[in-house]
């Protein structure tokens, strides 16, 4: 569903500059201490390189504009389904792409949120050979709570009924998703050891 009405002010200034996702709409607080980053700097930034201290998001402004723009194509083509995204840390692009539905109208389609909120589990080894030796498990800055989260859409006035929280780890929620049909499916954004069972299970309903 779409309509013509006047967007309110907090949507219009989030939805039309995705770089807004950082504290209080400020891009270019200072990275992690994680990969080496000592101080903010935008080319790493705009790719998702670092990790912010404070923005709502670490995919970076190129991928938070990208998916801005599946998700008004979705829109704008009929595109049936929800927006469904797995590992969502401070939950800034799920809030983004809640934003533009807002602001076009949409009343029929929900953005889901899949995520443990408490980090990483340890890569299983065993089942995915490759995965020996990550240790994405290892950083506590991964772990966002489930209340954190839904506090970062409360400040833009867009938590409601059309967010669902889907809270666990992937090899038992995934099948669990409450919806029929997935427009855009989970982001893939950084690759972890449970990549392969978010996208095994979401197939079904793309």
């Amino acid at each position: 569903m779409m309509s013509s009405h006047r967007r309110p002010p907090h949507i219009i200034s989030f939805s039309d500059d995705p770089e807004s996702v950082g504290k209080d709409g400020e891009f270019g607080d200072p990275p992690l201490p994680i990969f080496g980053w000592k101080q903010f700097e935008p080319n790493i930034r705009n790719r998702g390189f670092d990790w912010p201290e404070n923005a709502f998001s670490m995919i970076g402004a190129a991928r938070m504009r990208n998916f801005r723009v599946l998700t008004e194509r979705v829109i704008s083509g009929s595109v049936p389904g929800d927006i469904v995204e797995t590992g969502v840390w401070r939950g800034g692009a799920s809030i983004l792409a809640r934003a533009v539905l807002a602001a076009y109208g949409v009343q029929d389609r929900r953005v889901i949120l899949a995520d443990s909120f408490e980090g990483l589990p340890p890569p299983d080894k065993d089942r995915y050979p490759a995965d020996e030796g990550s240790i994405f498990h290892e950083y506590s800055e991964l772990a966002v709570s489930e209340d954190k989260v839904r506090s970062n859409f409360e400040k833009f006035r867009l938590f409601d009924d059309q967010v669902v929280l889907l809270n666990g780890w992937f090899k038992n929620t995934m099948p669990l998703v409450p919806s029929n049909r997935i427009a855009i499916p989970p982001l893939i954004v950084p690759p972890t050891p449970t990549d392969r069972e978010r996208l095994t299970t979401a197939r079904t309903s793309l």
